[in-house]
């Protein structure tokens, strides 16, 4: 009983590191990235900003100064063929509306989609894509 007691201990203690090690995979890089709204079409609604990873969380100065706090995020990799391949979730809550960051970085290339809901309807797709900084 003890023997099982004790590989239960060390499985989860090694999972609960993994998984902090892979959340904060990302942090301390930043993206220069170009953002665009869904359906727009017109060099005026491209916008240029950086995105973040920073104390696990990610974040833009177009989030921030649209009233988004930063979002903590989450990633999970694999190897590709040259490159490790990481995606990333994370979410935030402003005054009205959610903003939920999804993305994947390849290398040095980063591409994802910011989406602002309100109860559970989308009201805003923003696409990004960007290279590392």
């Amino acid at each position: 009983m003890k023997t099982i007691l004790t590989l239960l201990v060390t499985i989860l203690i090694t999972s609960n590191s993994y998984a902090q090690k892979e959340k904060s995979i990302l942090d301390g890089q930043s993206f220069k990235i170009d953002i665009v709204e869904k359906n727009k079409i017109g060099k005026d609604d491209e916008m240029t900003d950086v995105i973040y990873f920073r104390a696990g969380k990610v974040y833009t100065k177009f989030s921030r100064n649209n009233g988004y706090p930063d979002a903590e995020y989450s990633t999970t990799s694999k190897d590709g063929m040259m490159t490790l391949i990481i995606n990333f979730k994370g979410e935030c809550k402003g005054k009205k509306y959610i903003m939920n960051w999804e993305g994947i970085i390849n290398g040095d290339d980063i591409e994802g989609s910011a989406i602002v809901m309100k109860k559970g309807t989308i009201r805003t797709i923003y696409k990004f894509k960007g290279t590392l900084k």
